[in-house]
């Protein structure tokens, strides 16, 4: 892979993996436009979520004290625990049946979930602890995220805040979740499909790309939950929706069928 086609991937790998579009579809069709199998667009795009860990975690160094208290670390360790049992099968499953699925469904409906909690009467949100069912219904709704067109950010985001979370505390305990949620993601690519430590060292500058991106990103949206949490929420859900349309006028160009057969191996 060119080095100028890694910048491209990673840059919007950084983007959108905070937005409530699926980073990993944007990154597979833009991969497939580039004359890449789709099935191996799709590992990569999980691949690259591992440079955004960096981002979350260099973000995060700063202020990790709230960060190791022991119910979020419960919270950490459940919601985990649960996005692999429930992620890793979605995985298997759509690495499968890539060519059948419709990923811009997926975006329009966390649109349109954002866009209801934004617009619709509700009650201020305030809950700053999260419990155990939190952290279950947190875990499988992260694990859902493993389907092309669901977005991890967007669908945990959406479900913190009608658990009545504000939207700055949804968007911290996310994007703090995401760290082992896609450490894992990289895990279970490279265990799952053979990938080699050569064939990542290769993509070192698209990892480089998506973790300067991702946290300049990341701390532009915790500023703006900071100051406008409802008008926040509708602009991410309008976004999700514009981005489910694209999504639908791209994909409608590739190939549709069984995948299986293509080679899983990133580019390098």
């Amino acid at each position: 892979m060119r080095l100028e086609e890694q910048a491209l991937l990673g840059i919007l790998q950084g983007v959108f993996e905070w937005l409530p579009v699926s980073s990993k579809t944007v990154v597979m069709l833009a991969s497939a436009l580039l004359g890449y199998p789709l099935a191996l667009s799709y590992s990569l795009g999980l691949a690259l979520q591992a440079g955004t860990v960096a981002s979350a975690l260099a973000y995060y160094s700063r202020d990790l004290t709230p960060a190791l208290e022991r119910r979020t670390l419960r919270f950490l360790a459940l919601s985990t625990a649960l996005t692999a049992l429930v992620g890793a099968p979605l995985y298997l499953l759509s690495r499968e049946a890539l060519g059948y699925m419709d990923p811009a469904a997926s975006a329009v409906l966390v649109g349109l979930l954002l866009l209801a909690q934004g617009l619709l009467p509700r009650r201020g949100g305030t809950r700053e602890h999260a419990g155990d069912l939190d952290a279950i219904l947190f875990g499988i709704a992260q694990g859902v995220a493993a389907l092309p067109g669901v977005s991890r950010s967007g669908i945990t985001v959406a479900l913190l805040l009608y658990r009545g979370f504000s939207a700055e505390r949804a968007l911290w305990l996310s994007f703090l979740a995401s760290i082992p949620a896609n450490a894992g993601a990289l895990a279970a690519v490279i265990a799952l499909e053979g990938v080699k430590v050569g064939e990542l060292a290769a993509l070192l500058p698209a990892f480089f790309a998506a973790a300067l991106v991702g946290y300049l990103t990341m701390g532009s949206l915790i500023e703006l939950a900071r100051r406008r949490g409802r008008g926040l929420a509708i602009s991410m859900g309008l976004l999700a929706v514009a981005v489910g349309v694209l999504l639908w006028w791209t994909g409608r160009d590739l190939n549709p069928g069984p995948l299986g057969c293509q080679p899983s191996a990133l580019p390098g």
